[in-house]
């Protein structure tokens, strides 16, 4: 199975660091085992095969009273522990380790036929060889190295060098990324008309170069915005202007051809909802500040509004308050009512659901509605459905994208369903706002 590597730049850094430090310890420890240790292991091991050679030549030299008085001696010093054949060291389990293996060895070949190596452990991890002294064999203990041994403490030391590097890289790498962290939540908040403020161009080199490219990024993309602004502004006089005083000059004329003037009339209220369209798309609704929204309020003026149409607004059970963009809001619902009015079947409805934090706007009729695999295709701008184009072919396409941008804008989304014989379109918002 393939290993799986971080994701993150801090996890790669981490994972890096500790890797490198456990095989710098690894390294370490062979190194130190192979020029060090085992060459002081065989040592250690000769100079103990000479002493129990030693001690074995010296009891098979007494008799039996000396010998027992010499391995007394021995025992009472601590340093040897002799003991008969029939009185068998237990076998305390486990396999040597490395530089147990090692002086076992040793200390074999250098007994050579006096020595019949045995591994016995006890509480003291003590070695146990089997000798022959005079007619008798004994078992004779030698302290070696305790079972956690130098390389068990080399590898202590290894985790925790390991353990501190990643403190220490952990740290570091937070420091670090903290420029990258900081443009990235700038990145994230920037809209075109709520531009971050400057980052201050600190940290590495490096970091510091893009942080100072994305804050000319940001410039340009005010400067632009300042334009795009001007533009509009000026787009939306030129246009209004002349549509305003068309309308006039049809309020001048004379009535003989009164169709024909309510036909004109009718063009220039669609020129101008297009226009209106266009200008609202380009905007956007990012600059208007929140503010508080009283939900009964809101529907008294869609009911005052649409009243007249057919539209049924029903009333809250309870009044709510809603933290929101208020004119995007009523854009968004309008956009949505025009929608049944237009596209629809009557009769048109509009409520209002408060539950668990959040509140629906229910925009319902009797249509058809928008088919599911239609839904994601209208949402986009400049995109009209089948009933728009066989309508009065005054629809610009981007009445269902301005509303799915507020909501979007609110912490929102807005669901098309049919349900229950009628086509629903929901606008869910939290109310706390986004």
């Amino acid at each position: 199975m393939r290993a799986r590597w971080p994701r993150t730049l801090w996890g790669r850094v981490l994972a890096s660091t500790v890797a490198a430090v456990l095989a710098a310890q690894v390294l370490t420890i062979a190194s130190f085992t192979v020029a060090v240790l085992v060459p002081e292991m065989r040592r250690i091991a000769r100079a103990t095969a000479e002493s129990v050679v030693a001690v074995a030549d010296a009891a098979s030299e007494v008799g039996p009273e000396g010998r027992a008085r010499l391995i007394g001696h021995l025992e009472r010093s601590g340093w040897l522990d002799l003991r008969d054949d029939t009185d068998v060291p237990d076998d305390g389990g486990g396999a040597p380790l490395l530089v147990e293996r090692v002086f076992m060895n040793a200390l074999s070949d250098a007994l050579g036929p006096r020595g019949d190596l045995h591994w016995r452990t006890d509480v003291l991890g003590r070695l146990w060889v089997h000798i022959t002294i005079g007619p008798d064999g004994y078992w004779v203990s030698v302290r070696t190295l305790p079972r956690l041994g130098i390389l068990g403490l080399f590898a202590i030391c290894a985790l925790a060098s390991a353990a501190i590097s990643a403190v220490v890289a952990t740290n570091f790498t937070r420091r670090l990324l903290k420029p990258l962290t900081d443009l990235r939540v700038a990145s994230e908040r920037a809209t075109l008309v709520d531009l971050p403020e400057a980052l201050p161009e600190a940290g590495p080199r490096d970091l510091a170069e893009v942080t100072r490219s994305f804050n000319g990024m940001m410039r340009r993309l005010q400067d632009a915005d300042n334009e795009r602004r001007m533009v509009l502004a000026g787009i939306s006089h030129d246009v209004r202007t002349p549509l305003t005083k068309l309308r006039l000059a049809l309020s001048m004329m004379h009535a003989e051809d009164r169709a024909l003037m309510d036909a004109a009339e009718r063009q220039i209220d669609a020129m101008e909802r297009i226009l209106s369209q266009f200008l609202t798309f380009a905007r956007g609704f990012a600059a208007e500040p929140p503010a508080a929204i009283s939900v009964r309020d809101l529907l008294d003026a869609f009911d005052a509004r649409y009243g007249a149409e057919g539209v049924v607004v029903a009333p809250p059970d309870a009044d709510a308050t809603l933290q929101g963009r208020p004119e995007a809001l009523r854009r968004a619902l309008a956009n949505l009512v025009d929608n049944a009015l237009r596209y629809g079947a009557a009769p048109v409805g509009l409520e209002a659901d408060v539950r668990d934090d959040r509140i629906r706007f229910v925009v319902s009729d009797a249509g058809e509605g928008i088919a599911p695999d239609e839904v994601d295709r209208l949402r986009q701008p400049f995109v009209r459905g089948d009933a728009a184009r066989s309508a009065d072919g005054t629809g610009t396409g981007l009445g269902l994208a301005i509303v799915d941008e507020i909501a979007r804008l609110h912490g929102g989304e807005v669901v098309y369903a049919r349900a229950d014989g009628r086509f629903r379109a929901t606008l869910d918002l939290p109310l706390a706002g986004a």
